[in-house]
């Protein structure tokens, strides 16, 4: 046998030493890393607002989890929502005190419709002359419509139109469906404060309960301080929830999504009618029913009969005592109030009403009218 040549020992031992050598770097590489890393970061959350991590070189890969301080993310929202806040001033003002406005708005259409919170001034032809209206852009303009928005109690809002406007930056509104209890809250002020909230739960003030443009409050986890009164109401996402009114009460926007939507096609105010009064059975017990959900037709006093005479269900038929169970399939429980399905759907819209009568379940199609 022969022995080696000298030129294979060579390549051998350089083989060996390259391996030895490669396997100490990557010992002394992952030792230094790791302590760098654990001295970066260690076990604590990774802040990006610190000046170390201002860096080209830092790589975020993976990530699993981001969380977003809640600080941080109410200012993001705030400042998110700016370009479609407007606020109102008298005209007799020299000048405007940007955050001491007459009254609070919220941009809801591109061409310039704005939903107006907090004027003591209900006359629609005195606002439209005694009034401007201030952008966050600092744009002045004029009104040339207003109507009065009335709701139950003292929930009162304008509904204007800035002149001349074009091309407006408008945000979405949250529906009933999605403001359940817990859902985070952001009330922001005209000027310029925040208050994060969750809801509650929706709270209706009275027992008998009515079909038609329906008066619902909104529970906040904190009580509603003077400086919020007139505010509006927004979700982390920066979505319209609602306001709150004059008597520092939460409104949801929901009650009043049904006329929006009927008078951007009719440049009317209108609200959906079904033309009942009823009591929850989500709320109440009673032992004579063989149903433990759905709007229990029910006069409670004669000023509230269960069927409103000459009203859509008068016509079709409903009577006193009959327990409506779903409208279009969808179930009436604790999360779905009859009244607030209603206000889901517009004025001459038809709906599939299914109703309990003496243990025997039928069904309706209905109309919905316009209530007075």
């Amino acid at each position: 046998m022969k022995k080696p040549t000298n030129l294979f020992i060579i390549i051998l031992a350089a083989l060996v030493f390259g391996a030895i050598a490669g396997a100490l770097a990557s010992v002394v590489t992952s030792s230094y890393l790791g302590k760098s890393l654990t001295d970066l970061i260690g076990a604590k959350e990774l802040d990006l607002a610190n000046s170390v991590y201002d860096r080209s070189n830092l790589v975020i890969s993976d990530a699993k989890k981001v969380v977003v301080s809640q600080d941080v993310k109410i200012e993001e929202t705030a400042n998110s929502l700016q370009p479609v806040l407007v606020s109102a001033f008298k005209n007799s003002n020299n000048y405007y005190v940007l955050g001491n406005a007459d009254a609070f708005g919220l941009i809801l259409s591109n061409d310039g419709w704005v939903l107006f919170n907090g004027f003591k001034e209900n006359n629609p032809q005195e606002i439209i002359k005694s009034y401007s209206v201030v952008s966050a852009d600092k744009k002045v303009y004029q009104l040339d419509s207003a109507y009065v928005l009335k709701i139950n109690g003292d929930g009162n809002v304008i509904l204007a139109h800035l002149k001349g406007a074009l091309n407006l930056p408008v945000r979405q509104m949250v529906g009933s469906y999605n403001l359940k209890p817990g859902t985070s809250i952001i009330l922001l002020s005209s000027d310029g404060k925040t208050l994060l909230s969750s809801l509650v739960s929706k709270k209706r003030p009275a027992i008998s309960l009515t079909s038609d443009r329906p008066d619902i409050r909104l529970e906040l986890a904190n009580p509603v301080s003077d400086e919020f009164k007139n505010a509006l109401i927004f979700n982390l996402g920066g979505d319209f929830v609602g306001w709150i009114d004059s008597n520092k009460e939460a409104r949801p926007n929901y009650t009043f999504l049904p006329a929006w939507r009927d008078f951007v096609t009719k440049q009317k105010l209108v609200f959906p009618s079904l033309g009942v009064n009823y009591l929850d059975l989500s709320v109440i017990k009673a032992p004579t029913l063989k149903v433990d959900k759905g709007a229990w037709l029910k006069s409670v006093d004669a000023t509230h009969p269960a069927i409103i005479p000459g009203g859509i269900a008068d016509k079709a038929g409903l009577q006193e005592g009959d327990v409506i169970t779903r409208i279009n399939n969808q179930e009436l429980d604790q999360n779905n109030d009859l009244g607030e399905t209603v206000s889901s759907y517009l004025t001459g819209e038809t709906i599939d009403i299914t109703y309990n009568r003496n243990g025997v379940s039928s069904e309706k199609e209905i109309t919905l009218g316009e209530a007075k």
